[in-house]
């Protein structure tokens, strides 16, 4: 069955926040427009979402696979090699993420991060806000300090 992934981050444009509605066992945003209610396939929506944020990340594979080798604490060339594969290859890992959906604490994270889809009544997304920084509490929970951690980033001072 497939699952709304970006569920409880998607909005219409009179600010309210799109519901999930299953029509035939399919999950639909409901979208409120001048009081009528229109209901369009969380997947043509999330497919839209996830296509803006891919065509974000081409040109910076590099800078996100070290990162998040640095997270995961596999340094290597192999496992940076890796993630820049998957990173360059993410529509292909998306059908996992419709029958899976997002894991609660990403979706609680990308909110407090200020995440925010918004959708007119076709499904078209004419807005997307993906937040300005990481909150400190969830990097807390990876074990990292403050708002770049232990990964250093364009903030950070040279060491006197």
């Amino acid at each position: 069955m497939l699952k709304a992934v970006f569920e409880g981050l998607v909005y219409d444009e009179e600010g309210h926040r799109c519901a999930v509605r299953y029509l035939d066992g399919v999950p639909h945003y409901e979208v409120q427009d001048q009081g009528l209610r229109f209901y369009v396939p969380t997947e043509d929506v999330d497919r839209r979402i996830l296509g803006i944020m891919r065509e974000q990340l081409l040109g910076f594979e590099n800078e996100i696979a070290d990162v998040i080798a640095q997270m995961l604490g596999q340094d290597d060339p192999f496992s940076r090699a890796a993630l820049r594969t998957q990173l360059r290859n993410i529509d292909q890992q998306w059908e996992a993420l419709f029958e899976q959906g997002l894991p609660p604490m990403a979706k609680e994270w990308m909110a407090q991060a200020g995440f925010r889809a918004v959708i007119n009544w076709q499904g078209e997304v004419v807005e997307l806000n993906q937040g300005d920084e990481v909150p400190e509490d969830f990097l807390r929970a990876l074990g990292l300090d403050g708002p770049w951690g232990n990964l250093g980033g364009p903030d950070d001072e040279a060491p006197e």
